[in-house]
């Protein structure tokens, strides 16, 4: 775009339409001369530079500075110094105490200063001053044709004009998917009724915004490239009279514009934009094995339109997510009434996340997945939604694999190549077989066993026993096991082997033999107990130490946490693994005693000392715990687990607000929102936390 002052129009009839340069030969001429003034100047000032245009900008003055105002951002304008400026600049004004009496003294102070930063003289008068713009340098410049110069600058001035657009409609016949990205990315509240989108400019919200008119503007280059287009819109203008609406059109058929490869720079599709905090940080999540992406496909809501802010995808199955969050009153009912004329199947597939803070409930939306969240994404709900997806698609997947002969080769089998090849989810696959980590099925006539997401048989297991006799070194032993494609370092646990890591460096990792199997029985796990670590994210000093035996379930887990930390059996659990950006579900546990976690033993996790975990109880709460296994042991006999081994100390903790005005009051509270923003716990009593934090998400302190 250009500054408004360089915008030419004419009116006639009630329309307006920019002064356009046609490609004449005078045009072409004054294009080309710019052209040639700003490549000479390359290595030369700015100052230079702007004082040639000076020279020549009264033969067209709106016409040459409009052009200059486009090659001036294809060039490469670069501050040229051997110190920073403002730094010379201070040391001299210090030198010379803040002023000089004559020339003599001035160039006293500057050679001093000179000797101080090794440089001569005249090189630190330059540079004090570097930092001007009429001293900085023109380091490069991207040439163009003449013709291509006039084709943006007609392309500016209409980008120009509509800065003012009170509201623009749009006819295109293709490149819909990035038009209604663009649409969205640029944050313009539009309609769709028929084959016409309908936009709402700047003028016509609450005030004029530049934030908004410059986004209205920017998508133009984007209808241009459709190869069938037109636009027409309402331009406010400022008369003698006072302000008046103009109608301003103009298609695809206009000869002065043809969409260039070179007219894209700077209109991208930029992938990594995002309206608002809360979409950027859903982008960030890990959904287990889900790929998310920013969605631009176009949903059909009735006469209108409906574009999803991302899409959750897994093997073949899509699921859209809108976020709802700041809308106008109108704009948010219009939302609704578009969400609500989508097809059944669409709904269906669609999940909402509303901002609590909205006039609206669940009963205005007819569909069923909306959940309302506060200040950060709900996580785990929509966790538990997707769940509900998988387990549909496992189940239509083992339906499916009844009617397929599955066909297995060789010593050891992925599964996941299997799934992949049969386009099912493991789980399907797993449960379709029945194959369950430890379990063994009959496969060609040879015993298998499951070993993470492989099957191994007896001949080769017995092989691997043969070749890791007498082998001490964790990485001897991972060569052998790599030698016969088993990837799950599990097997070492199967034939009575642990890891013991003496510091980080795998190289001085040691393998020790620590029992020995039966014969034909490889599941040694269980006589193992796990010792876990698990500490409060809020609460520094408050955690449980907790011991469960390796053919123990995260349910038995769960269940010891709730009882160390004196949580009810009425809200989920689920743990983790990874880390922010790539978090992977282990296991749930819902309160009716289902979940993926309940059948999961801890020796099917494939921990090792140190490994880390993280727990989550309660939907909505989401009461975070660091969990760390910090040593496997034997069990001892005629004890039952799991059981809590040791606590912290009881620590009182007193309210921060009555602190304040010298009172001391013992907290039952913590405020997270506040832990989080100013980096210290935030303990609070009951009173302080109904009068100073009542919108706030708190938890009760646990001793």
């Amino acid at each position: 775009m250009l500054t408004s002052d360089l915008l030419v129009t004419k009116i006639y009839k009630g329309k307006i339409e920019p002064v356009y340069a046609t490609n004449d030969k005078n045009k072409l001429e004054v294009a080309d001369s710019l052209i040639n003034i700003f490549q000479k100047h390359i290595g030369r000032t700015y100052g230079e530079l702007a004082e040639e245009i000076d020279g020549i900008e009264e033969i067209d003055f709106r016409f040459i500075r409009g052009l200059s105002q486009i090659l001036k951002r294809k060039c490469v304008i670069e501050m040229d110094a051997s110190i920073e400026p403002s730094i010379a600049r201070k040391m001299v004004f210090e030198e010379c105490g803040g002023s000089v009496l004559d020339i003599a003294e001035r160039e006293k102070v500057i050679n001093r200063v000179s000797e101080k930063v090794s440089l001569d003289p005249n090189e630190l008068e330059k540079d004090m001053w570097a930092d001007m713009e009429e001293n900085l340098i023109v380091k490069d410049f991207h040439v163009i044709s003449p013709e291509d110069l006039l084709k943006q600058y007609n392309m500016s001035l209409t980008q120009t004009l509509l800065f003012k657009a009170t509201g623009m409609e749009i006819q295109i016949n293709d490149n819909f998917q990035e038009i209604f990205w663009n649409i969205k990315k640029f944050g313009l509240m539009y309609s769709i009724e028929d084959d016409t989108i309908y936009l709402d400019g700047a003028a016509s919200l609450f005030k004029m915004t530049e934030r908004y008119g410059n986004s209205l503007a920017k998508l133009l280059p984007t209808i241009m490239r459709s190869k069938k287009w037109s636009i027409k819109a309402s331009v406010l203008k400022k008369t003698m009279n006072g302000n008046r609406i103009y109608d301003f059109t103009l298609d695809s058929g206009h000869p002065i514009f043809e969409i260039e490869h070179d007219m894209k720079s700077g209109m991208d599709t930029d992938m990594e934009s995002f309206d608002s905090a809360i979409e950027k940080e859903f982008s960030l999540l890990n959904f287990n094995d889900w790929n998310v992406r920013r969605e631009s496909e176009v949903l059909k809501a009735g006469q209108y339109a409906f574009i999803p802010d991302f899409s959750l995808e897994k093997n073949d199955k899509k699921v859209y997510l809108e976020i709802i969050g700041f809308w106008t009153p109108e704009y948010l009912k219009k939302k609704i009434h578009k969400i609500n004329l989508l097809e059944k199947d669409e709904k269906d597939d669609l999940i909402l996340l509303v901002n609590k803070k909205l006039a609206c409930s669940g009963s205005d939306f007819s569909m069923d997945n909306v959940i309302f969240y506060d200040r950060k994404v709900p996580y785990l709900e929509i966790i538990n939604i997707l769940r509900k997806f998988e387990e549909k698609m496992v189940a239509e997947d083992i339906e499916r694999l009844k009617s397929i002969d599955i066909n297995f080769e060789g010593n050891v089998i992925d599964l996941d190549e299997i799934a992949e090849k049969y386009n099912v989810t493991l789980d399907a696959l797993s449960s379709a077989l029945n194959l369950n980590n430890n379990s063994k099925t009959k496969i060609k006539n040879n015993d298998h066993l499951r070993i993470g997401n492989q099957l191994v048989n007896n001949k080769t297991l017995k092989a691997v026993e043969e070749e890791l006799n007498g082998v001490n070194l964790y990485n001897e032993a991972l060569i052998i096991i790599e030698k016969y494609g088993i990837k799950g370092q599990q097997i070492f646990d199967m034939l009575g082997y642990k890891v013991k890591w003496n510091g980080l460096d795998p190289d001085n990792a040691e393998l020790i033999a620590f029992n020995t199997r039966n014969e034909l029985n490889y599941n040694t796990n269980k006589s193992k107990v796990y010792v876990f670590k698990v500490a409060l994210k809020y609460l520094k000093g408050t955690w449980r130490r907790i011991e469960v035996q390796g053919d123990q379930t995260l349910e038995d887990f769960d269940g010891a946490i709730r009882e160390g930390f004196n949580y009810d059996d009425q809200e989920v659990g689920e743990f983790f693994s990874g880390t922010f950006l790539k978090v992977n579900s282990m296991g749930i546990i819902e309160p009716d005693g289902s979940g993926t976690g309940v059948t999961k033993k801890i020796e099917e996790l494939e921990l090792m000392e140190g490994s880390t975990l993280k727990y989550i109880y309660g939907f909505g709460d989401d009461i975070e715990h660091f969990i760390k296994l910090e040593k496997i042991v034997r069990p001892i006999p005629n004890i039952k687990y799991p059981r809590i081994i040791s606590r912290n100390k009881k620590n009182n903790r007193y309210c921060v607000s009555c602190k304040e005005i010298q009172i001391k009051s013992l907290a039952t509270l913590i405020c997270i929102d506040c832990t989080e923003e100013k980096r210290k716990q935030m303990f609070l009593c009951q009173y302080c936390m109904d009068e100073e934090h009542e919108d706030h998400y708190v938890n009760k302190l646990i001793p």
